[in-house]
């Protein structure tokens, strides 16, 4: 049994040594999760900033934890960091990093900030809490209630968003569709684990309320240890969840139809136009004979165009065609058409501007446009003069050139 202290409030939690070699355990799992994310945050668009901090911040209190009630260290303990109270920015850091993802991105924006306003708010009314009249109603009733609202509401939005991505709109940000399908099981599963987390507070909430043996939330933390260890141990047998689902493909080792040599492919799956899935019947009776050799090496046929067109610009040259293409990358003329007849949403000639476009997209971000003009980068990004850029600029985007801009 330990006692905590939360202000002028006393805690008793009860427990055994059991969870606290849990916690410990839970803890050194968490940490090593979180070093090798944070190793590969560049390439890993299912590891964005909120979900670091997440596992960052329960490893480390979990250490905090484990470590003092073990009596490993003496000189730092739960109470005196406060963490209790900080658990509170993990609620929205659960819905922005769900948001995020959805929107295949991994970095983090000032308006996020709107969404810590109310755990800050929460601890800035804790503190204050202490020296109004209202006291007498008992501190440790404003923070489990406040507490409890938080969670749920960020639950809530959670799996609003989660629902609205999988099942009421078209919406799609994974680069294929075995990228999308590990977002929705991974998300899934990481909702699932936070609604217990929910549901474990709101009993003890419950029953600690009724009974007056508060604990500050902290008994049956071996349930939360638990969770938070399957977490964990998920993320490292999942490698595509440490390092990303295409940074798996960009190792993969191609076999050269023709000449029968390994080729490293550094390139991977990025560009959103590609259906690994055929939508449409094929009638063409040579499309028949070809099926089966293209569905055979489709992956390794886009990993191969993808390396051309993203690492070697090859279509920074106005007159590349699908016979230089498919020179390039050495595989049959006759595949490279059916690949894009069946298996991608755009036609070569169009899937070749939308390639030039997200160059073009590129350089502006360089700010190549602070020293030329935009003729000048419609001719580097591989279009014959500024007219067939503009069109193809404003189908991709939405923008003209001049607007997009001015926008970024």
């Amino acid at each position: 049994m330990y006692i905590l202290i939360l202000g002028s409030n006393t805690f008793t939690v009860e427990g055994d040594m059991g969870q606290e070699y849990l916690a410990f355990a839970v803890s050194l799992i968490g940490l090593i999760t979180v070093f090798v994310m944070l190793l590969n945050f560049r390439s890993n668009r299912i590891a964005n900033v909120y979900l670091i901090f997440i596992f960052a911040y329960i490893s480390i209190f979990a250490l905090i934890w484990s470590s003092y009630h073990l009596e490993i260290q003496n000189f730092i303990s739960p109470r005196s960091l406060g963490v209790k109270p900080l658990l509170v920015f993990i609620f929205p850091c659960f819905y922005l990093y769900f948001k995020t993802l959805y929107r295949n991105k991994n970095i983090f924006y000032s308006t996020d900030l709107f969404h810590f306003l109310i755990p800050a708010s929460f601890l800035v009314s804790l503190g204050m809490y202490k020296e109004l009249v209202i006291q007498s109603l008992g501190i440790d009733v404003f923070f489990y209630v406040a507490y409890s609202l938080i969670s749920l509401t960020y639950l809530g939005l959670s799996i609003r968003e989660w629902w609205i991505t999988f099942y009421k709109s078209e919406r799609r940000t994974s680069n294929d569709m075995g990228h999308w399908i590990l977002i929705k099981e991974w998300t899934f599963f990481l909702i699932t684990i936070y609604f217990i987390l929910n549901l474990r507070v709101f009993l003890i909430v419950y029953s600690e309320l009724f009974t007056g043996k508060l604990s500050a939330l902290e008994n049956y933390i071996w349930i939360a240890a638990l969770l938070w260890l399957g977490v964990f141990l998920k993320a490292l047998i999942s490698p595509e969840l440490l390092f990303g689902y295409a940074i798996l493909r960009k190792k993969m080792t191609i076999l050269d139809i023709e000449t029968e040599t390994e080729v490293a492919v550094e390139s991977s799956l990025v560009l959103d136009n590609w259906n690994l899935e055929r939508d449409s019947e094929i009638t063409n009776v040579q499309d028949r004979k070809l099926s089966a050799k293209v569905i055979a090496n489709l992956e390794r046929y886009i990993l191969v165009i993808e390396k051309a067109v993203l690492e070697n610009h090859v279509f920074q040259n106005p007159k590349y065609d699908l016979q230089m293409l498919a020179m390039e990358v050495k595989v049959p003329k006759s595949h490279l058409t059916y690949l894009f007849k069946y298996h991608s949403t755009l036609f070569f000639p169009e899937f070749k501007n939308m390639v030039q476009i997200k160059d073009t997209e590129k350089y502006i971000a360089q700010g190549f446009l602070a020293t030329s003009t935009l003729e000048a980068l419609s001719l580097k990004v591989g279009f014959s003069s500024y007219s067939p850029f503009f069109v193809a600029f404003k189908r991709h985007t939405g923008y003209s050139p001049q607007d997009y801009r001015l926008k970024e």
